[in-house]
């Protein structure tokens, strides 16, 4: 019979560490291979899937919740920080006894099924999250009647059929190594919903002036495994194919601005100013003919 396939298969590799005393004896720290330590701090999010109602609602009406969900979406994916609610793989014993003396052995092991995640996001300025979860809420029951309706779909004569189906997420989460290249450990969070939406943020102090940090909190049922880690490093690889890393190898936005010609106030253009303040800040450095510095000759008013 063939050997089964590495539960762990995907995963990064650690480095065999059999080759050393380690801590026993003089610790040779000429050889710091050997405290390969695990770095927490690497992370990310996608969302898979969005619940079918909330999309149909954006398809429905686009101008009102497309480009809100879409905003939600991203923010969740893009300025994604922290996650919390990955619980352990847990062993519950009974007791082996004469009568006078006990053993504990194990005799279940336990892992957590359906639980709660929380995630920590600054509202926009908009309150692009907070609308959003109302929405979803509002859809999935109406606070005064408790009458499902997501939020007009479903209506008398409708073929829209309501079920739980239509009503989840699903977020693909993985932790990585700290050169973002090696999958440490992934997660498939399915059927996941939110559970609140923070309009307290709305109270008012007058003098009290603050970012809104939110509480992303949502139920969830976590899944790992191979396929689990294989979909993630594609996600990776993707990551980093699109991604910049290094600053050297940055692009900022102020040093890529393309800005429009000059003009008098009949319309007419200022032939003696430059395109743009980065093209002549370019050319002095190009040339050599300058220190980089833009002379106010050469400045352009935007």
């Amino acid at each position: 019979m063939a050997a089964s396939k590495s539960i762990f298969s995907g995963q990064k590799a650690p480095r065999n560490v059999t080759k050393y005393m380690l801590s026993r004896g003089v610790a040779d720290y000429s050889a710091l291979e050997q405290w390969d330590n695990f770095e927490t701090g690497y992370a990310f999010l996608f969302v898979l899937e969005i619940p079918d109602f909330l999309d149909k609602l954006a398809q429905e009406n686009d101008s009102d919740y497309a480009e809100l969900i879409r905003m939600y979406r991203h923010i969740l994916e893009y300025d994604f920080k922290n996650l919390d609610g990955i619980d352990n793989i847990n062993a519950q014993t009974n007791d082996l006894t004469d009568g006078i003396n006990t053993l504990p052995v194990i005799t279940q092991v336990t892992e957590q099924s359906g639980t709660s995640f929380s995630m920590r996001y600054y509202e926009r300025s908009g309150s692009i999250i907070t609308k959003v979860n109302e929405l979803y809420l509002r859809g999935i029951k109406d606070p005064r009647t408790q009458v499902k309706r997501y939020n007009g779909i479903l209506k008398p004569g409708t073929t829209y059929e309501a079920g739980y189906d239509k009503e989840c997420f699903s977020f693909l989460y993985f932790v990585t190594d700290n050169t973002c290249l090696n999958i440490e450990k992934a997660y498939l969070l399915a059927s996941c919903q939110p559970t609140v939406a923070e309009t307290e943020m709305y109270n008012f102090e007058k003098g009290n002036i603050q970012w809104r940090e939110l509480n992303y909190a949502f139920n969830g049922y976590p899944i790992t495994g191979p396929e689990v880690t294989r979909k993630a490093k594609s996600f990776l690889d993707w990551v980093n194919s699109n991604t910049i890393f290094e600053e050297s190898k940055f692009g900022y936005k102020a040093l890529n601005n393309e800005y429009t010609d000059p003009t008098n106030t009949d319309g007419t253009k200022i032939a003696s100013q430059p395109v743009s303040a980065k093209n002549a800040w370019w050319k002095e450095v190009e040339n050599g003919s300058g220190s980089g510095i833009l002379s106010p000759s050469a400045a352009v008013t935007v």
